[in-house]
């Protein structure tokens, strides 16, 4: 149970840095890039956590 809780927290940090530098990248005025990196990020963590689970 340690080492899932563990993998969830190293890979969500992951994502979350990768999506902040995406963003950061971006014109933060488009808010339909922002929409779909959302949606892409919600997709990614529903993927990790079923592979994980």
């Amino acid at each position: 149970m340690k080492l899932i809780s563990a993998k969830h927290v190293i890979t969500g940090s992951i994502i979350g840095a990768l999506i902040g530098m995406a963003l950061s990248k971006s014109s933060s005025k488009n808010m339909k890039n922002i929409l779909v990196k959302k949606m892409v990020a919600k997709k990614l963590t529903s993927l990790i956590s079923k592979l994980l689970g």
